[in-house]
């Protein structure tokens, strides 16, 4: 059964070894955002998010989410970082590698496509509350700056996809109808 602890100064938060291929790939990807230029606000609290860790006599093992520990600003989680803990007859080796791939692979697979950056500024202007921008981003809405600043994108790259967004794209026409159009008579003034 799961026990629920967090972390204190004297926590010690290591990684599982079955752990350590997925940890490793997962460092080594370019990502589209770069963490180190969010709010300090914001880096600690997706630092907090809870650990799945292997509770041993000395230390915790952590395995499972493996992005978090990119964002912790010593080799330790925050004081107060939730800790899932199981200990090593709860779980086998096999299913701490699977956790660890999965929680790398969740967060690719969940990224944000790089031609929707200026959708991901205007729903979060529209959809989040000015205080949490406050809070999380130190402004009172993301703004193109920021976004250009956290992802290496170019401000005029996001006005080309906001003005793609507005444009409709016409159908293309079916092959049927490009050799129909091209096989009616021409007329003299054609």
């Amino acid at each position: 059964m799961p026990r629920l602890k967090q972390s204190t100064q004297t926590t010690e938060i290591t990684l599982h070894p079955a752990a350590l291929a997925a940890h490793t790939w997962s460092r080594e990807l370019h990502r589209r955002f770069n963490r180190s230029a969010l709010p300090e606000a914001m880096q600690t609290a997706l630092a907090q998010h809870p650990l799945q860790c292997i509770a041993t006599p000395n230390t915790f093992q952590l395995y499972a989410p493996l992005w978090t520990s990119i964002l912790w600003q010593t080799d330790q989680p925050p004081i107060g970082t939730p800790l899932v803990c199981l200990t090593p007859d709860e779980i086998s080796e096999v299913e701490i590698e699977r956790a660890a791939w999965v929680s790398v692979l969740g967060e690719v697979f969940n990224s944000l496509h790089p031609h929707a950056i200026s959708d991901l500024r205007d729903t979060l202007k529209e959809s989040m509350s000015h205080g949490l921008h406050r809070e999380l981003f130190n402004t009172k809405t993301l703004n193109d700056q920021l976004i250009c600043k956290w992802t290496g994108i170019s401000r005029a790259a996001l006005g080309e996809q906001r003005r793609r967004k507005r444009t409709p794209l016409c159908p293309p026409a079916t092959t049927q109808a490009i050799v129909d159009a091209l096989n009616q008579p021409w007329g003299d003034d054609e």
